[in-house]
C-alpha cells in the first residue's frame, strides 16, 4: 500500500535515514499511523495503518515553488525496487522518457487551441462549418481532461468546455456568441496547459536524481553482499581444509566485520535477509572453537540466500520493471507477452534448483506459486494483466 504523509509527520518524527543527504529516506523503525489520521486530500484513515521498517521514503511537495508549498513523502514499504517502479512509472507517464506521455499530450492539445483561435480570430469569415468543426475539437480536448487532478490542467479544462460553446455571458445574465471572448478563454487555457508543461520539466530532474539516490542505496548494499559472499566462499575453502588455528582467527575478525557492515543495511528488500544473514554468522561465530560442520552449514545458508536475492534482482530487472513501462505505454504486443511468458518458465526452472535447506522461512515454493498465478493470468484468453503484474510484485516480495 502506498501512502502519503502529511507533513507533520517528517523523517525526524518517524525515525529514518535520510540517503546520501538527499531527501529521500529509508524508514529507521516501523511506525504506525492512527485511525483517524488527516490524508493530504483531507480524508481520514479508517483504520490503523502499519509502515514496516525499511521502507522507502520518496519526497512530494504539494503547489511546489510557492512560499506555502507542503513537503509530503510517498511511501514504499516494499523498499527500493518498488519505489524505483514507481519512479520509472513516472518518467514513462510525464514523457520525459519514451515517445508518449503527458508532455506529448499537453503540446497536443496546445496545438489544438493554436488552431482555434485562429479560426476564432478570423470569426465570420471562417464560415458556420468551420466554427462547428472547431466546437466539437475544443469539446473533445475537455472531454479528454476530464478525469485530471493537477490544478492548472483543470482551469485549463474548464476554460476550454466554456470556450466550445462560442458564447459569454453578459452582465444581464444572458448569453450570447462571442468570438474574440472566447479567443482569449483559449488564450487562458494555453498559458495553463504551458504552466503544466513547465512544472512537468521541473519535477523530471529532481525525480532523476531520487532514482540515482536509489541506484547508489542499491550499489551500496550489492557492494557490500558482493563482498560477503566472496569473502564467505573464500572462508569455505579453508573449511575444507585442517582449519588451522590462524585460520580460525581470520575467520572471526572477518565474520566481526561483516557483522559489523549489516547494520548499515537498513532498508527492504534486504532487511529480513541481513537480519537472517546476522543470526547465521553468529552461529558460525559462536562454533569456531568446536565442530567446524556448524560453521560450514551457517556459511552454507548465507550463500544460499544470496542467491535468492539474486534471484530476486532478476526478477525486478529483466522481467517486471520492462513489462510494466511497456504496460504503463501501451505498448505491448502479442510476441512481448510471449516472450514474458517464456522469460518467467526460464526463471522458475533456475529457481527450482536453488536450495533453501535449513532457511527459517523457505521462500522458494511460496515464490513459485505467486509465478504459476501469474503464468496462469498470462496465459488465459483474457488476461488481466494489472492482476498478472500483482502476482509477479508478491513472487519478487517473497524472495
Amino acid at each position: 500500500m502506498k501512502k502519503r504523509i502529511l507533513t507533520k509527520y517528517g523523517p525526524a518524527v518517524l525515525s529514518a535515514r535520510k540517503l546520501f543527504e538527499s531527501e529521500v529516506y529509508v524508514l529507521r523503525a516501523s511506525f504506525t499511523f492512527p485511525a483517524g489520521t488527516v490524508l493530504p486530500d483531507d480524508s481520514t484513515l479508517k483504520k490503523a495503518v502499519l509502515i514496516p521498517s525499511g521502507a522507502i521514503l520518496l519526497p512530494r511537495w504539494e503547489d511546489y515553488g510557492e512560499m506555502e508549498a507542503k513537503r509530503l513523502h510517498h511511501i514504499f514499504k516494499y523498499g527500493i525496487y518498488e519505489a524505483m517502479r514507481s519512479l520509472a512509472h513516472a518518467f514513462f507517464g510525464y514523457g520525459v522518457r519514451g515517445k508518449d506521455g503527458e508532455i506529448v499530450e499537453l503540446q497536443n492539445f496546445a496545438n489544438q487551441l493554436a488552431k482555434a483561435i485562429g479560426i476564432l480570430m478570423e470569426g465570420k469569415e471562417a464560415g458556420q462549418d468551420e466554427l462547428t468543426k472547431t466546437q466539437k475539437e475544443l469539446a473533445s480536448i475537455a472531454a479528454g481532461l476530464a478525469s485530471v487532478i493537477n490544478e492548472a490542467k483543470r482551469e485549463a479544462r474548464e476554460k476550454i468546455a466554456l470556450a466550445s460553446t462560442l458564447e459569454v455571458s453578459h452582465p444581464s445574465g444572458k448569453k450570447a456568441r462571442n468570438l474574440p471572448a472566447t479567443a482569449k478563454r483559449l488564450e487562458g487555457a494555453t498559458k495553463r496547459l504551458e504552466k503544466r508543461q513547465k512544472e512537468i520539466y521541473s519535477i523530471a530532474p529532481r525525480l532523476a536524481f531520487f532514482e540515482q539516490t536509489l541506484a547508489s542505496e542499491l550499489l551500496r548494499v550489492w557492494t557490500y553482499l558482493d563482498w560477503l559472499r566472496k569473502m564467505l566462499h573464500g572462508e569455505l575453502n579453508r573449511l575444507a581444509g585442517t582449519w588451522t588455528p590462524t585460520e580460525r582467527t581470520i575467520f572471526r575478525h572477518r565474520v566481526c566485520q561483516a557483522l559489523q557492515k549489516l547494520t548499515d543495511i537498513d532498508a527492504q528488500p534486504f532487511l529480513k535477509t541481513g537480519r537472517l544473514i546476522k543470526r547465521d554468522l553468529t552461529i558460525a561465530l559462536r562454533a569456531t572453537g568446536g565442530d567446524k560442520t556448524k560453521v560450514k552449514s551457517a556459511v552454507g545458508r548465507i550463500l544460499f540466500a544470496l542467491r535468492f536475492k539474486d534471484a530476486e534482482r532478476a526478477l525486478e530487472a529483466n522481467v517486471l520493471l520492462p513489462f510494466t513501462i511497456q504496460h504503463d505505454l501501451g505498448a505491448l504486443k502479442p510476441n512481448d507477452i510471449e516472450r514474458t511468458g517464456r522469460q518467467i518458465k526460464n526463471f522458475m526452472r533456475r529457481l527450482e534448483a536453488l536450495d533453501e535447506s535449513g532457511f527459517v522461512s523457505p521462500p522458494k515454493e511460496r515464490a513459485l506459486a505467486h509465478l504459476r498465478s501469474a503464468l496462469e493470468e498470462l496465459e488465459s484468453s483474457l488476461p488481466n494483466l494489472n492482476r498478472f503484474k500483482e502476482s509477479l510484485k508478491r513472487a519478487s516480495h517473497v524472495l
